[in-house]
């Protein structure tokens, strides 16, 4: 069976046409279309049908209505339409759907596009925009659904600008483009994207003067109606007479990252290589891939030309360490990559998309019209870069791998080969000196032997030599030859990677501290070390472990790669690992791998602690004096460390469940989950707290079996998964009983996200109260003010607007008792909400304003806008038009730039009111 919703509603059996009667059953049929694979609670298909104005049988009405639409589309197995609880499913994969479709043609011409192949995107876009035969369902009449089929609409219209933009990049016919972008901006006067994609196709038409006209529509009507400008692309462009193609266009005006590495001291050689790298550069999205054994220089040669090249690229440079090879599990995932990238182009951690294709597209929408270099070093596979790859015109990517990456189909490779014998000279007499090296030719001819012309045992070789410049090179080179042929894990066959004498021979050099140092900085289970970490390890003062860091760094045993974050090179590790268990007891590692633990524990703890003060603690395992765990101050410092040892993090979760650390495991769990919940990495959090839930059934440890469960619960209701999310809260109160009652009130409140979501305020005004009732018998204060601001917002949902302010009011004086503004916003919501709905609008006003401002000073942008788009409600009611035309206008920008959906329902606000 078919169903056409991109356009009036159309349903199919073959090439019979499937009639559905107008009417409750095409809004039924019609909301659960546009909501496939999601649940549909009965309440939502109430508000669709009746539009805010039900029938007291709605309910029955709408459980009646299923069976007949069932019948009418002959599903009379329940293949299509399902009854889950408190609703009913439309499965997607049970029938074709022409919005889906669309969906997948639109994220298969990205794909394409990010992979360096415009004119498949170019024709999959084609494709997916043929499909739109109207408006989603006609024009649906009702709020649910016109709310439903906005996205759709708003992807319709960034499908028809990325169509535009790659036909310009094709040098395509722009004809039937200019078309569309004229009526679409009909739609969207104030959109500023389809302006300037209209200029630049009418300046590739030689038809300035239009250009120069639609801007001008453009900066009449953003005046008229705001008071403000068109962007400063757009006036850049105005400017521009020759209106150059996009891979000309002058640098943009956004953040320019600069994270390339420090260019490598006496970097030599490579010239072949080189002038092949120069010829890539080109006006086009180009992607290099250099690939090598290890230690081969392929990160040297890549950031040495990065840096020849930079200028070429004046909106700058982006870098990553992709980390896809390395004794260790610990790669870094494509999504964190890019939260990584985003966040050097201006998007804060806590404003982007979670899901790594959402991020993706939000990269490549960043960069379009941008020059920028990316440099991806050390990838894993072609599966780790490409969402990493930019799909900009003028974009140039170079990626490093020990892999070729044959699957990177149009990239230009480069295998880089070991030195050669000259090279290999010209190397140490860079390193050491003309005079020393011409002094020794023969003891230098050794050395190159020695090291196999591989430039990482080169380096080393070289700073051990000098280091010490009393010793003739013929010692060190003799030294060195005694000592070869080990480091079999990495073929003591091949002389290019058998490295392990050299890497002795630092090793020996350095102070009996530092080298147990090194040998212990082994066991650390992720990719980087922090000062302090190293310190916990070794169980020494971080005064001293600084110390042995630098002497470590010193002679190449370690990089420094920021200030305090230390890395191995990979075979490095490897050798550590080695001497390690050769020279130190296993009660020893046993010992530092607890510290390590302990030290990310406590630290950890004290982080979440600011996250959530006065929140429920579970009993950590006791750290001896010699664990030097950090003290971050405040919630951004908190977060700040979460964020940079997320991976770390990770890698020690896993190293604890591994080697049979439990209940390390479980508490490893318990004090990231508050920090991955704000952050959105909830696939992390779930995975994790199963984990600890098993370990807590196993070990009796009910008060970490009752935090999992909740854990598990906020996590599963943001997911939408609310059966999962009720098993968990249930479980959980069930396992809490009375025993707690800071627990059993956290535990209620919790329990008010799912009814929330599920559109049940009276039962969550009951839990509310419950919880209230537990924290009564505290004297957790915020608690207390949490329960109070609960019980006023669904009072007020509830239509009890006396019991909401009342309830807001108590809750917002406690709060200042305790001095928690950050959790004032929802019960300054709420009071604004109350006295809108009252028919109070200066007083609501009020409010908002009160909420706008504590929002803009904490910087959070996201609650900012939502205060915004509620201020310009209460505008518009009271007859204000300019001044709420004004707030939703605001509202609007931020919700953009944070790719936001209420942006939509903001957008169509500001449509309706604009005359």
């Amino acid at each position: 069976m078919e169903f056409f919703v991109l356009g009036p509603l159309e349903v199919r059996l073959g090439e019979r046409v499937v009639p559905v009667p107008d009417g409750a059953l095409t809004r039924l049929l019609a909301t659960l279309l546009l909501e496939a694979g999601r649940i549909c609670p009965v309440p939502r298909l109430v508000d669709a049908l009746w539009d805010g104005a039900p029938p007291t049988t709605a309910e029955r009405q709408v459980r009646n209505a299923v069976p007949r639409l069932r019948e009418r589309l002959g599903d009379t197995e329940r293949t299509l339409i399902e009854t889950v609880a408190g609703g009913y499913r439309l499965r997607p994969e049970a029938a074709r759907i022409d919005c889906r479709d669309f969906q997948d043609a639109v994220a298969r011409a990205r794909d394409l596009r990010a992979t360096g192949r415009p004119d498949a995107a170019e024709t999959a876009l084609a494709e997916a925009l043929a499909l739109w035969r109207g408006e989603v369902l006609g024009g649906p009449a009702g709020q649910v659904l016109r709310s439903l089929a906005a996205p759709l609409e708003e992807a319709r219209t960034a499908a028809y600008e990325d169509h535009a933009e790659l036909r310009l990049e094709l040098d395509r016919p722009l004809d039937p483009v200019v078309d569309e972008l004229s009526r679409l901006l009909g739609d969207h006067p104030l959109r500023q994207r389809l302006t300037e994609l209209l200029m630049r196709c009418l300046h590739r038409q030689g038809r300035r003067a239009e250009a120069i006209d639609a801007y001008e529509r453009l900066r009449e009507r953003l005046a008229e109606e705001f008071g403000i400008d068109p962007s400063e692309r757009l006036r850049a462009l105005l400017r521009d007479e020759s209106a150059p193609p996009p891979a000309a266009r002058p640098a943009s005006s956004g953040a320019r990252p600069a994270q390339l590495p420090a260019a490598p001291a006496g970097f030599c050689g490579r010239a072949a290589e080189l002038r092949e790298l120069d010829a890539t550069l080109a006006p086009v999205a180009v992607v290099s891939a250099v690939s090598g054994t290890a230690g081969v220089g392929k990160t040297a040669l890549a950031v040495h030309w990065a840096h020849t090249a930079a200028e070429r690229f004046p909106d700058g440079q982006l870098y990553v360490d992709l980390r896809g090879f390395g004794p260790e599990p610990g790669t870094v995932d494509a999504v964190d990559a890019l939260g990584a990238f985003l966040a050097a182009l201006g998007m804060p951690l806590d404003k982007q998309p979670s899901a790594v294709d959402a991020r993706a597209a939000l990269y490549r929408s960043m960069l379009a019209g941008r020059r920028m270099f990316v440099l991806l070093d050390n990838a894993r596979d072609a599966d780790q870069v490409r969402p990493l790859l930019p799909a900009a015109p003028g974009c140039l990517t170079l990626v490093t791998s020990r892999r070729r990456l044959p699957e990177l189909a149009d990239a230009h490779r480069l295998d880089l080969d070991l030195f050669t014998t000259g090279e290999a000279h010209e190397f140490l007499r860079r390193r050491l000196g003309d005079d020393r090296v011409a002094a020794e030719p023969e003891a230098a001819e050794a050395l190159v032997e020695s090291c196999a012309r591989l430039p990482l045992a080169l380096a080393i070789a070289a700073a051990r030599a000098a280091l010490q410049p009393e010793y003739p090179l013929s010692v060190l080179a003799a030294e060195l030859e005694r000592t070869r042929g080990d480091l079999t894990a990495f073929g003591d066959d091949d002389p290019a990677t058998d490295v392990r004498a050299v890497f002795s021979w630092s090793y020996r050099a350095v102070s009996p501290p530092a080298a147990r140092l090194f040998r212990l900085l082994s066991l650390h289970p992720g990719p980087e070390i922090g000062t302090a970490v190293a310190a916990s390890i070794a169980a020494i003062p971080p005064e001293e472990a600084k110390r042995r860091l630098d002497e470590l760094v010193g002679v190449h045993l370690l990089t420094e790669r920021a200030p305090g974050r230390h890395v191995f090179h990979d075979l490095l590790r490897v050798y550590a690992a080695e001497r390690n268990h050769a020279e130190d007891p296993a009660e020893e590692r046993t010992a530092a791998t607890r510290r390590v633990a302990d030290h990310y524990l406590h630290t950890g703890a004290r982080a979440r602690e600011l996250l959530v003060p006065g929140a429920p603690r579970l009993p950590l395992p006791d750290a001896g004096p010699e664990i030097a765990a950090e003290s971050p101050a405040t919630m951004d410092e908190a977060l700040e460390w979460f964020d940079r040892e997320r991976t770390n993090l990770r890698a020690a979760f896993g190293r604890c469940r591994s080697d049979g650390f439990d209940l390390h495991t479980r508490r490893l769990a318990w004090i990231q989950s508050e920090y991955q919940g704000l952050r959105g990495h909830l696939d992390e959090l779930i995975s994790m707290q199963h984990t600890a839930l098993e370990s807590a059934r196993r070990d009796a440890d009910p008060e970490a079996e009752i935090y999992a469960h909740r854990a598990l619960t906020i996590a599963n209701a943001r997911r939408d998964d609310y059966d999962a999310a009720e098993e968990h809260i249930a479980a959980a109160l069930s396992l809490c009983g009375d025993k707690d009652p800071v627990t059993t009130g956290t535990l209620h409140r919790n329990y008010t996200v799912i009814l929330d979501r599920l559109g049940r305020p009276s039962e969550a005004l009951r839990h509310c109260r419950a919880s209230l009732e537990a924290f009564e018998r505290t004297d957790v204060t915020r608690g207390r003010a949490l329960a109070l601001a609960g019980i006023g917002w669904f009072s007020v949902l509830e239509g009890d607007l006396e019991t909401g302010i009342d309830h807001a009011v108590r809750a917002l004086t406690l709060f200042e008792e305790i001095g928690a503004d950050d959790l004032t916003g929802g019960a300054l919501d709420t009071l604004g909400l109350a006295h809108h709905r009252l028919g109070e609008p200066d007083t609501a006003i009020s409010y908002y304003e009160r909420a706008l401002a504590g929002c803009r000073r904490r910087g959070d942008r996201g609650n900012t806008a939502g205060v915004l788009d509620h201020l310009g409600d209460v505008h518009a009611d009271a007859g204000r038009a300019d001044a709420a035309r004004r707030s939703w206008a605001e509202a609007l920008a931020i919700f953009e730039e944070l790719r936001e959906a209420r942006a939509a329902d903001v957008r169509e606000k500001l449509r309706t009111t604009a005359h």
